[in-house]
């Protein structure tokens, strides 16, 4: 079906809708068995069908339940990946109908990942995306591929008590785990007052409350001098960083110490500029099952 909405982006102006059977499923084949991959759906309903009505439906990969779709208006434009290693050539993307609308779908990536990244993933656990924010942009547009070149999606993020930062040659390090791109490591944002903190924070999702988180921030800076960076989880010191040798502080394994996470990052004043933060990836950890990991299965 076609979307009337010429304002919106290529992959929201075409859906497939499944208005027959139970599930509905994209076989995605010739994959590399046991390799990492990034699987993306993206969603705009823009009353289609003309039903004034909006579905609520669940995604599977596989066997598993990823993400229950849920839109608040026609225009809605909602999408979720999650990180995946397939351990055979082949993956199911599966539209589920819960009888609560016809499930559709607007568009489907799928990414292969190096080998080394995200290490957190592994066939009995997934990693799906809550936020992926890029500190500090100019820019009013998420970033994608070419800046990204494993096409992940960082989305520009300020706020009114912060000052944007620039910085200059970044160089991605091939034996980074995590891979941030260059352009994101070279904004960053600090807060308006030389004396304060920055804060973030986030709330469980609402299609999965109960699923450890997994969380990565990335600090960069090319001007001389010494900045020190203390974070707090809910007002206790976790860990200190000294930015012009640690890049990034991430959890070892997901994790769940609190129902809402607020994190602050301040400065001590042993540190000769005010703390900053260039980017950062929050993600829902899902254990994976292992009733279809077996490759002997589809023969």
């Amino acid at each position: 079906m076609t979307v009337d909405n010429p304002s919106s982006s290529t992959q929201y102006q075409s859906l497939r809708a499944f208005k027959q059977g139970k599930r509905n499923c994209y076989n995605v084949t010739d994959l590399s068995p046991n390799s990492t991959y990034l699987i993306r759906a993206w969603f705009m309903h823009g009353n289609y069908d003309s039903s004034f009505r909006l579905p609520k439906f669940d995604l599977y990969l596989g066997v598993d339940r990823w993400f229950t779709v849920t839109l608040q208006t026609f225009q809605d434009q909602v999408w979720t990946e999650t990180m995946s290693t397939i351990v055979t050539d082949y993956v199911a993307v599966c539209l589920v109908n819960t009888d609560l609308g016809t499930p559709f779908i607007s568009a489907l990536d799928l990414r292969p990942l190096a080998s080394s990244m995200y290490p957190v993933v592994n066939a009995s656990r997934s990693l799906t995306t809550l936020v992926r924010k890029d500190i500090g942009s100019l820019s009013h547009t998420a970033l994608r591929y070419k800046l990204d070149p494993y096409d992940r999606v960082w989305e520009p993020y300020t706020s009114i008590d912060w000052v944007a930062v620039n910085f200059s040659s970044f160089l991605v390090d091939s034996n980074d785990e995590y891979q941030p791109p260059a352009v994101v490591m070279e904004t960053a944002a600090r807060p308006s007052d030389p004396n304060g903190s920055i804060s973030i924070s986030w709330d469980p999702p609402t299609w999965d409350p109960d699923s450890p988180f997994f969380f990565c921030f990335y600090f960069f800076e090319s001007a001389p001098g010494l900045r020190i960076v203390v974070v707090k989880l809910n007002g206790k010191e976790w860990d200190t960083v000294n930015t012009t040798i640690k890049k990034r502080l991430c959890t070892k394994e997901p994790e769940r110490r609190f129902s809402q996470y607020q994190v602050t990052f301040s400065a001590p004043s042993a540190s000769s500029f005010p703390p900053i933060l260039n980017g950062y990836e929050v993600y829902v950890a899902n254990e994976r099952s292992q009733l279809a990991t077996d490759a002997g299965d589809g023969m």
